[in-house]
């Protein structure tokens, strides 16, 4: 009897996912997508019903591929509902202010946004698709309909994913899932208290910090942030409890903002204590945005980041690092930024201790590779009436044991550093600014982006293009050409944030930077040389730049640099985004490529071909390339040579067949001429600066127009 019910029960099943299959593709061929995309995902949520109950091994492998045609197509159908609704803001946008190409008053950000201000190109819609698997699951780009995605569903509602992986520590207390309002109660917010967000057996403590920052903010500045992505929401855009258990939260994940669905079902333990990131004060949304946020990166065993990827995802805020081992740091400077931006609610703060910490600073009770939250930058009186710059952090350990004081007044916080460390409440303690820099490693620091009046976003991928030699040559890195117009009489402030997507919670080995350079008419730049502004290369998915720009139309080129092996350059696409903010009015587009027609050689100097320079009398022994040219234009010559060689490239034409062009001082690995020419024949000569340089080379000969370039056979031989 008990067969026979599985097999209805399977039957049923089987009928339900392909029913909602069936009417998913009569509304997207009516061009629906919003019912369509809703019903795809239905359909997929149905098959994986049918996955449980299924035991024939065809026909889970069959089951499988439509469950994955059915998210496929609900990604795309994500993506053209995201784009609808960046086309609706811009044609609002373009109304008032007479542009699109970018924004003039910036998007309210209290709420994570996408920040892109233009239709999205086939090129930029395909990188986000390919975005939105991560760690093996789908996070469909956010529309605007997608908030009251919580409130579709009757019954107790769980997670299709299954439940979230435990960290070890949790593991070892765990003894069952328990609905966040039978452990917590049933009060989504109440008026927030910043240190009331702890942290008991997760290594999350980035994500606890952020929260804690986050919510001193809106404490502060009454005005939501990261709780305005939380999903379902009130007539006054609260997030509220749910019944039924569901809530959708929205990430700014690989760039854009996207949907995360999560269940409220809690790990407890014997006592139905949490053993997750929860608020004391009894409010739900902490364990509710950080359960969504660790879904993505894996579960409650994610170690952490830092705080100022965890609030780019869940703000939209610029996240800026400071390195306080910076020799060039200026500590008076920095802090002062640090108390303007706090005070003025433009920015949120953390800092990150280093893995290791020296004996004198563990005394001082600080945990090594740990987040702790900034709630405050004041002076206050010291030693001789002096005002000291002071920061006051919080630990979000609540069992940490670190020794810590609530400052209460002025008059507590002249007390000495260790005076001040020997009380305890909750966590929070004063730290001079002198010893932040001193026993911290970075401060964290997120910026409102709403303090832009022009930005505008991009999204791309940086294909495989094999082994590239660019320690010498740039000409393959993505680059970009910025015109930054400044009618006004001081420099203009200019920020390029770059974020490059992750797929998988693995350990980040790429180290990621951007350079500016000037003095480049917007050009396309080869040689790495002296940048206007050098980036410095992290291991982590964002990087800043920021310069200032004087009066008048300044171009510039900015140029994506990332250090892999040879071997992931040759097999890996980096999908990024790319936003830059300004203060004055700005184009930013990649740079042209000038000279589309290539022609590529793989030559060799032998010991018959190499001549050396022509500072030696065999020059004339070098490989020699004829090229045609059939009307003006512009050319450019690349030539590649193993790294010890010190290489020039020259063009010679005339009757006398004299030096017209060269790539000037001879340099090691990598050289290139760009010139205008003529319509009539020239010959290419690379060579070495020593004669008797046996190796190989690559040459790229690229042209405006049509050209016909070959190997001289009767003179030298490459």
């Amino acid at each position: 009897m008990e067969g026979i019910q599985e097999k209805a029960t399977l039957k049923a099943s089987y009928k339900e996912a392909f029913r909602l299959a069936d009417q998913a593709v009569k509304e997207d061929e009516k061009d629906n997508w919003i019912e369509a995309k809703r019903l795809y995902e239905r359909a997929a949520e149905s098959v994986l019903h049918v996955l449980q109950l299924e035991t024939d091994d065809p026909k889970l492998n069959v089951l499988l591929q439509k469950r994955q045609e059915y998210l496929d197509r609900a990604a795309e159908l994500a993506l053209l509902n995201y784009q609808d609704d960046i086309e609706s803001k811009d044609a609002a946008s373009a109304t008032a202010q007479g542009t699109r190409r970018e924004q003039n008053t910036p998007p309210d950000s209290s709420s994570p946004s996408s920040h892109h201000s233009s239709t999205l190109s086939a090129s930029e819609v395909q990188v986000l698709k390919q975005s939105s698997y991560i760690n093996g699951k789908i996070y469909l780009p956010w529309s605007e309909r997608d908030g009251k995605e919580a409130l579709m569903y009757r019954g107790i509602y769980t997670d299709d994913d299954g439940r979230l992986a435990l960290s070890p520590q949790q593991r070892l207390h765990f003894s069952q899932w328990m609905r966040a309002g039978d452990t917590l109660g049933t009060v989504m917010m109440l008026p927030e208290h910043s240190t009331s967000i702890v942290q008991d057996v997760v290594t999350d403590c980035s994500v606890v910090a952020s929260l804690s920052v986050s919510a001193a903010y809106e404490r502060n500045f009454a005005k939501q942030l990261v709780t305005s992505c939380i999903f379902p929401q009130n007539a006054a855009a609260v997030p509220t409890y749910n019944p039924d258990g569901k809530y959708v939260v929205k990430l700014i994940l690989n760039g854009v903002a996207r949907q995360v669905v999560v269940d409220d079902f809690l790990p407890v333990d014997k006592k139905s204590n949490p053993l997750c990131a929860f608020s004391e004060d009894g409010s739900l949304w902490p364990s509710i945005l950080e359960k969504a946020y660790l879904k993505v990166w894996g579960g409650y065993g994610f170690p952490g980041s830092n705080s100022g990827i965890d609030l780019h995802a869940m703000t939209g805020w610029i996240p800026e690092n400071i390195f306080f081992k910076d020799p060039k740091l200026n500590q008076a400077h920095c802090f002062r930024r640090l108390q303007n931006g706090l005070h003025a609610g433009n920015a949120l703060i953390t800092l990150g201790t280093p893995s290791v910490l020296d004996d004198s600073v563990a005394q001082l009770g600080l945990v090594g590779g740990h987040a702790y939250s900034v709630l405050d930058a004041c002076e206050v009186v010291g030693p001789g009436r002096k005002l000291v710059p002071t920061l006051i952090v919080r630990n979000p350990w609540r069992q940490a044991g670190t020794p810590n004081a609530q400052p209460v007044s002025n008059a507590q916080m002249t007390r000495s550093h260790s005076q001040l460390l020997k009380g305890k409440s909750n966590g929070v303690f004063s730290v001079p600014f002198a010893d932040v820099c001193q026993n911290f490693e970075t401060a964290h620091v997120n910026w409102d982006p709403r303090m832009w009046t022009h930005r505008y976003t991009l999204h791309a991928s940086w294909p495989p293009l094999g082994p590239t030699k660019d320690v010498f040559n740039l000409g393959n890195n993505p680059q970009y050409s910025l015109e930054v117009d400044v009618d006004h009489e001081r420099l203009a402030a200019v920020w390029i944030l770059l974020t490059k997507h992750v797929t998988m919670t693995e350990e980040n080995t790429d180290y990621i930077t951007l350079h500016v350079y000037s003095g480049t008419n917007g050009e396309k730049v080869y040689y790495p040389d002296t940048p206007f502004v050098r980036g410095v290369y992290i291991n982590n998915p964002h990087i800043l730049i920021k310069f200032s720009s004087p009066v008048g139309c300044n171009k510039y080129t900015i140029v994506y640099d990332i250090k892999l092996s040879q071997h992931e350059k040759s097999v890996r696409a980096l999908q990024y985004t790319f936003t830059v903010y300004a203060m004055s009015p700005f184009h930013v587009q990649k740079v042209p490529e000038l000279c589309p027609h290539i022609q590529q050689f793989s030559g060799r100097w032998t010991e018959f071909t190499s001549g050396g320079s022509m500072n030696y009398p065999s020059f004339g022994q070098n490989p020699q390339y004829i090229m045609d040219i059939s009307e003006p234009g512009s050319i450019v010559v690349l030539l590649e040579a193993p790294k010890q060689f010190a290489v020039n490239v020259k063009l010679l034409g005339g009757s006398d067949g004299s030096v017209m062009h060269s790539s000037g001082d001879y340099r090691k690995g990598f050289c290139y001429l760009k010139c205008d020419v003529l319509e009539g024949r020239y010959t290419i000569v690379p060579s070495t600066y020593a004669p008797n340089c046996i190796g190989s080379f690559l040459l790229s000969v690229q042209s405006s127009g049509a050209a016909r370039t070959y190997i001289d056979t009767s003179r030298g031989s490459g």
